[in-house]
């Protein structure tokens, strides 16, 4: 079957199109004005990965607006920045643990969203922890140092409850169980970490 001469014409112009992009023939619509060449192989920049730091030193405190703050003076094995993503816990021998999760990029300003926190605590042989999950906006967190040197912040928690650690699991899809007889409270937590000992 032999193709008509509107035919041809057709063909001529899609089949270029098609085998070569549509960047060749609709630059503008691929790279951006600041790039006045796209011939020249112009292309976005993906940020560079984080490098992983392993934080060695470190303290927290809670403060419950109850009397003296709680202590955290050890900082858990493992805190640091991996693939981007800076993880911390901060523990102490009565029970008690903070951690931080940050997915922001070392040295770079941290989105409100890119930060959370967590209170745990074991209380004779059960698990709580605070109802972040289920509760993500109960706790803001300013960071105030977030590099290779440090991590460094406070975070300011309002009207969380604790519940039983085990239905606080991300994976879990039921209804999260609340301790029998704790009220709703505050927190203010300060921490701190260091690459290095001070």
């Amino acid at each position: 079957m032999r193709l008509t001469l509107l035919g041809r014409v057709v063909a001529v112009l899609v089949v270029p199109l098609a085998l070569s992009g549509c960047q060749l023939l609709f630059p503008s619509m691929y790279y951006p004005p600041e790039y006045p060449d796209p011939g020249a192989g112009a292309s976005f920049q993906l940020p560079p990965m984080p490098v992983d730091v392993s934080y060695e030193t470190g303290t927290a405190t809670i403060d419950l607006g109850d009397g003296a703050p709680v202590v955290l003076d050890e900082l858990v094995e493992g805190s640091g920045v991996t693939y981007g993503a800076t993880t911390l816990t901060w523990r102490n021998a009565d029970g008690w643990a903070v951690s931080v999760n940050s997915f922001g990029i070392p040295g770079e300003p941290a989105s409100p969203f890119d930060n959370s926190v967590g209170i745990k605590r074991i209380v004779d042989k059960s698990f709580w922890v605070t109802d972040t999950t289920f509760n993500p906006g109960a706790c803001k967190v300013a960071l105030d140092e977030h590099d290779a040197d440090g991590f460094k912040g406070s975070a300011t928690c309002t009207n969380v409850r604790w519940q039983d650690g085990l239905t606080a699991d991300p994976m879990y899809t039921g209804t999260p169980e609340y301790v029998d007889g704790q009220p709703p409270f505050d927190a203010t937590i300060t921490f701190e970490a260091h690459a290095k000992a001070r």
